[in-house]
């Protein structure tokens, strides 16, 4: 009797040191999975798209961040950018523009206004760590520009510029670039006014431009991707319904038209333009 439990026991250990073990195991396969994820090795999404209309800088690289402060991601990357700026390659430099989206358009003429005014270096970092705070302090010029005020720049002073025409301005410019090379999220590198990376894990974001400003300087200029077969395939389905249509639309064009009767009175209709913004 006392053998037999001996047995049980024994076997109900080795079940739990079993379960126990396999346990440990998808942990282990899981934190190993996420440090390789981390480090873009399983990441086989798009990193950068290519612009196909711009002319890539060789000479000089310019290197800039679309962000927002109210990003948690662009938090994230920050300190990694700072260390970029800190020690940039020979002929690379590195600017911020701050994207208007809807909701973040104070912010925008925020971050002009204190490049205009030198007093972003001071603030930068202070912006940052106050939006994670979420306690409204940006939701108004008012309690901008108190918070502001007498690091770098007066109250009146801001305000001034904030309301100007010249802030104004400029994050139009901001905008109407940002809608040209197709920024949708944020952060975005945009590098040699060629190459978008797309928001990422940080380090993937960093290794990537690193990569690409390598291969710049070394001419082997990145190309876009190859498409892929299913892409040719629509594509051309896409080519033979367009020659459809104008075949189609060059017969029709073929049949001869009535002459007009010399009674009939000719008209002229105007069509009405879009409203401006």
């Amino acid at each position: 009797m006392a053998k037999k439990k001996h047995k049980q026991d024994r076997s109900v250990e080795i079940v739990r040191w079993s379960i126990l073990g396999a346990v440990g195991l998808v942990i282990a396969a899981f934190v190993i999975y996420a440090v390789l994820y981390t480090l873009g090795v399983f990441d086989s999404s798009e990193k950068y798209s290519t612009l196909a209309d711009s002319e890539v800088q060789t000479d000089h690289i310019e290197v800039i961040e679309f962000f927002s402060y109210e990003c948690i991601h662009c938090q994230r990357l920050e300190q990694r950018l700072q260390q970029f700026e800190a020690n940039l390659p020979e002929n690379v430099s590195f600017s911020r523009i701050h994207v208007a989206f809807t909701g973040v358009q104070r912010l925008a003429k925020m971050h002009v206004a204190l490049q205009l005014s030198d007093a972003l270096e001071e603030n930068h970092d202070r912006i940052f760590q106050e939006a994670t705070k979420e306690n409204n302090t940006f939701s108004s010029l008012s309690r901008i520009s108190e918070f502001l005020d007498g690091h770098g720049i007066t109250k009146t002073r801001f305000e001034n510029l904030y309301q100007g025409d010249r802030v104004r301005k400029l994050v139009e410019q901001n905008v109407q670039k940002s809608r040209d090379i197709g920024i949708l999220g944020t952060p975005s590198l945009f590098v040699a006014n060629k190459y978008l990376i797309h928001p990422n894990d940080p380090p993937v974001m960093m290794q990537t431009l690193n990569q690409l400003i390598r291969d710049i300087r070394e001419g082997n200029l990145p190309l876009p991707e190859e498409p892929s077969n299913e892409e040719l395939e629509q594509k051309n389905e896409e080519a033979v319904e367009d020659d459809d249509e104008e075949s189609a639309s060059n017969n029709d064009a073929t049949v001869p038209e009535q002459p007009p009767d010399e009674n009939d009175s000719t008209r002229e209709s105007s069509e009405e333009g879009d409203s401006p913004e």
